[in-house]
């Protein structure tokens, strides 16, 4: 101990100062030996101390925290050589209260500390002394952390009332114990990751139905047609890799499943299909009555399968006469025993479509100084597309587009939920980002769990041409400017209405401006554009989507879709959507 204390002292020049750090070493030997707990304080593990006069974080990585070494850490006495509180009062120097240090002990603790910062799934704090989902948004569904400022006032609330960290705020539960009782949020990231990098989670059979590699058969409630690939779908197979019924739960998700054999259990699922409506004429069988490839013994596709239709097919048509296939979407095939669907639902899903065509604009608005023209054209009888103009305040235009997962009666009905809300939230309001945010809050407990809708607001200052934008989870919109030979995507991030909390949603949505020059046009889309393929499975994509925008562009707004539509029909060689199909075209005279 001499020996640090004249080590030290020969870095002061000034006697007077080194008579004050020797008394200072002697009163530090009093405070240790009074078993002050307030002194022998560590934020964090193994690394520094805290000082219980000013409260500093000091750091010390050689203090083994003990009593007994703690007057022989160079770092410490170092700072008690300089440290405020005591030049202040030197004689007798006062330790902080209690409290007050562990509040800035548990600060430092929350920010750093690993047990102080793990979320369960949901992202959701877990207290290392209760155990207990706070609620509280430690992580965001995308897996990023919350805001600090906002975070550790929240914590600390929760701290105040914990009966736990009360009787004894120095010993939290381990990381161990606490990951033990509820699955962390880093686990979903891990998850995610996973399915973005790794080929066996991406293998979907030919209805879009996602194949699980776990249990090696299809999973119908994830379907990439109804959900494209991205964020949204992404999301919901960590879901089923998190609930119960996932057998990859047991081996902690491990698996030795080539993607050849999921790719092969997914040719096998189609050919199954094949066969079955082969053989009960074009209609999907009885319940029950369902062919097993296993038990034909059958697993060569093409050859056998055809064999197989040629020799049964004949049969069929001997005993029934052929009846023309129906298709319909989320209402179901037939009633369950082969029939055709009543003409009676026929009328309701007919009449269910002249209401959702009603809700829609009948006609584009007359813009003064701007042509407005839009397109519409739903691939089944009920679609999931919908979009309306607004006149939000006086000199003001508004444009929105949205797009509901899935098509059928349930898309029909989100449909007209969403239009009638955005309807009720966009009167009087110049803010887009708001109106999303008002319209988020009004669908989110209506909205069946796993359904979700993009969407996308512009709203248009007419004389300046001034443009803000609001993006939720929709496909990027695209201003083009012919002067220039420009085309700019509209990209500001936002997630779709109906993925996480309304507080979630509105801490993402980010309001984009823009402006509109002269000549210049503005194109809004829903997703049937871009993903529509050609037959060898090409899709139309954003790139090609721009090219034709770019040169379209100078034409008048009319004449923009037309060449669009076109240039789409061209490249999938049909005049059939693959999907609901929706664009709006803003041009400036």
């Amino acid at each position: 101990m001499s020996d640090l204390i004249g080590q030290i002292s020969s870095q002061i020049q000034d006697p007077l100062r080194r008579r004050l750090l020797k008394s200072l070493q002697e009163r530090m030997t009093e405070w240790v030996a009074g078993g002050d707990p307030r002194f022998t304080l560590r934020p964090l593990p193994g690394a520094d101390w805290l000082c219980p006069f000013c409260a500093a974080h000091v750091k010390s990585p050689h203090w083994d925290g003990r009593d007994q070494t703690l007057l022989g850490d160079n770092d410490i006495l170092l700072h008690l050589d300089s440290c405020p509180a005591i030049k202040v009062g030197f004689k007798q120097p006062q330790m902080l209260p209690w409290n007050s240090l562990v509040n800035v002990l548990i600060n430092i603790r929350l920010r750093h500390w690993p047990n102080y910062r793990i979320g369960n799934t949901e992202g959701h704090w877990i207290c290392p002394y209760c155990l207990l989902d706070t609620g509280i948004i430690r992580y965001h569904w995308d897996g990023s952390e919350a805001n600090l400022d906002w975070f550790l006032p929240e914590s600390l609330r929760h701290l105040e009332f914990c009966e736990v960290f009360r009787k004894n705020p120095m010993f939290a539960r381990s990381e161990a114990e606490i990951l033990r009782q509820h699955e962390p949020h880093e686990l979903r990231r891990s998850l995610r990751e996973r399915i973005e990098r790794e080929p066996i989670f991406q293998v979907f059979d030919d209805t879009g139905n996602w194949i699980d590699p776990f249990a090696l058969r299809p999973v119908e409630t994830i379907n990439q047609f109804r959900t494209p690939w991205g964020e949204g779908l992404q999301e919901m197979i960590v879901e089923h890799m998190l609930s119960p019924v996932c057998t990859g739960r047991h081996s902690k998700w491990r698996t030795d499943v080539s993607v050849e054999e999921l790719h092969r259990i997914a040719g096998k699922q189609s050919i199954t299909r094949l066969l079955n409506k082969s053989i009960h004429g074009g209609l999907l069988p009885k319940d029950g009555d369902v062919i097993d490839l296993d038990a034909l013994g059958l697993r060569a596709p093409a050859p056998v399968v055809a064999e197989i239709r040629r020799s049964s097919a004949p049969e069929a048509e001997e005993e029934a006469p052929a009846q023309e296939e129906e298709v319909f979407t989320d209402l179901g095939h037939g009633n369950g025993n082969g029939d055709r669907v009543p003409d009676a639902l026929q009328r309701d899903m007919a009449a269910a479509r002249e209401l959702q065509i009603q809700l829609l604009p009948s006609q584009p608005p007359q813009v003064q100084g701007y042509e407005v023209s839009a397109f519409y054209d739903a691939c089944e009888m009920l679609a999931g597309d919908l979009f309306q103009f607004t006149d939000p305040a006086p000199g003001y235009s508004g444009f929105f587009i949205a797009d509901v997962a899935g098509h059928g009666l349930d898309a029909a009905l989100m449909m007209a939920m969403t239009l009638k809300t955005f309807s009720m939230h966009a009167r009087g309001k110049t803010a887009p980002a708001e109106v999303m945010s008002l319209v988020c809050q009004e669908l989110c407990h209506d909205l069946p769990k796993g359904k979700f809708i993009t969407a996308m607001y512009a709203i248009l200052h007419r004389e300046s041409g001034e443009i803000r934008y609001a993006r939720a989870g929709h496909n990027p919109a695209f201003l083009a400017e012919p002067a220039r030979g420009h085309v700019q995507p509209l990209r500001e991030s936002g997630l779709a209405l109906g993925v996480g909390s309304p507080q979630l949603f509105t801490s993402k949505l980010k309001e984009g401006v823009t402006h509109m020059p002269p000549g210049s046009a503005l194109l809004l889309y829903t997703d049937g554009l871009v993903e529509a393929h050609s037959p060898d499975g090409v899709p139309f994509g954003e790139g090609r989507l721009c090219a034709t925008f770019a040169q379209r562009s100078p034409q008048r707004s009319r004449l923009i879709i037309e060449g669009i539509v076109d240039e789409l029909r061209q490249h999938i060689a049909s005049d059939q959507n693959q999907d609901d199909l929706t664009l709006i075209v803003v041009k400036r005279n």
